[in-house]
Order: structure tokens, then sequence, then C-alpha cells
């Protein structure tokens, strides 16, 4: 679903607004698709955006724990070791919040 629709009203809604100019220094990445939506919808758009981000990111990273621990269970059979997979997954998440390149994803150069 992400790639056959996400992606592509992504672009559009990118290049028919009038924020992104080809070649120029500027706004990249989210950023760019925030300015983006908010030149066609108002500024409500930047709201809704932003709690979509959030919502996807958290159901992303609940859906992939849950596929890591039934693979655990399935695996190994050993609650130890899926109590090591809980403090794991704990400190990544820990580390992707707080580490300084964190927000590379969002604020990248080309």
């Amino acid at each position: 679903m992400d790639t056959i629709l996400i992606c592509p009203f992504t672009a559009f809604v990118i290049l028919l607004g009038d924020v992104y100019v080809p070649d120029a220094e500027g706004i990249h990445g989210v950023a760019l698709t925030l300015q983006s939506m908010v030149s066609h919808l108002g500024t409500w758009a930047s709201y809704f955006l932003t709690g979509a981000i959030l919502l996807t990111a958290f159901s992303s990273i609940i859906h992939n724990y849950y596929l890591g621990e039934n693979a655990m269970t399935v695996l190994s059979g050993n609650s130890a070791a899926v109590t090591v997979l809980h403090f794991a997954i704990m400190g990544i998440v820990f580390l992707g919040a707080v580490a300084p390149g964190a927000t590379s994803v969002f604020f990248s150069d080309r």
C-alpha cells in the first residue's frame, strides 16, 4: 500500500505545489512534504501530517516488535530469550530517539 499509494501521492503533492524548486537550495525531506501540503490545503494540514507520521511510526514499531517476539518464541521457546528481546527492543528504540544522527532522516542533504 505504501509503494502503490502513499509514495505517488506524496510526489504529486510536492510536484504540484509551489514550494519545490528544482536545483535550488531549500527545504528537503519531510519538511518539503509538509510545506507542500500546507500550500495546497492550509495550515491544518501540518497538524494532520504530523499526526499521521506519529501514528505510522508508532504502529510500525509495535508491528515489528510483535513479529520479532513471535519469531523469538517459535525459534527458541525460551521465556528468558523473549525477555532479552524486550530489553533489546527498548534499548534500540531509545537509541533511535536520542542518537545524534536520529534527526538526519528528517533533515538530510540530498
